[in-house]
């Protein structure tokens, strides 16, 4: 009796202590699997912001590229006509060199000194202030400019922040020397033939 008392509670304790080595083999293995579900995730999560950084770059160059190249130029400005920074290569060729951060757009324009100068100031001045709807004020701000032996078209936009409040404005620059020829030329056409028809 008192052998079978013994290996029943030895029995006990062994089995006892093979539970709780056998939970804590199993807990190792959890762990275990978690490092290896974990070390997975973040090697995955490295791959996809490697690529995903590669695809902003060559989406960012694709883009520079294009704005690099176009036949117009984007120039940003301040409140005070000051260039900021964002200006497209394609400008240089509209002003006649590269503007710079900080050169001042009424002096790129060739308008320093002259009355369309203070009228430039004035309209961009209560672009900035923006007391009526940006259409109205916008289309207040001159358009057209005669610099050397080009015409200029200026088209501005207003860049807003989050709150709402206006930071800069992005201006289209675009040469319509070109246009602007063929149109005197294609009315020139029409008086000559509206005359010729009437002496015929």
């Amino acid at each position: 009796l008192k052998g079978k008392v013994l290996q029943l509670y030895g029995g006990g304790a062994q089995s006892a202590l093979h539970r709780s080595l056998e939970k804590a083999r199993e807990r190792e293995e959890r762990n275990h699997r978690r490092r290896e579900l974990a070390e997975l995730r973040a090697a995955e999560l490295s791959n996809y912001n490697d690529h995903l950084e590669a695809e902003v770059a060559r989406r960012t160059r694709a883009i520079q590229t294009i704005l690099d190249n176009v036949t117009f130029g984007f120039v940003l400005i301040d409140r005070e006509l000051r260039v900021q920074e964002g200006i497209t290569r394609s400008s240089a060729s509209l002003f006649g060199h590269l503007p710079e951060v900080g050169d001042d757009l009424a002096s790129l324009l060739g308008l320093a000194g002259t009355t369309a100068e203070h009228h430039l100031r004035l309209s961009i001045d209560q672009v900035f202030e923006d007391l009526m709807p940006e259409e109205v004020t916008l289309d207040q701000v001159p358009q057209r400019f005669e610099l050397n032996d080009r015409i200029l078209r200026v088209d501005g936009r207003v860049i807003r922040d989050d709150k709402g409040s206006i930071t800069s404005m992005l201006l289209t620059i675009s040469d319509i020397t070109a246009l602007e020829q063929a149109q005197r030329l294609s009315q020139e056409r029409d008086v000559l033939i509206g005359v010729l028809r009437q002496k015929g």
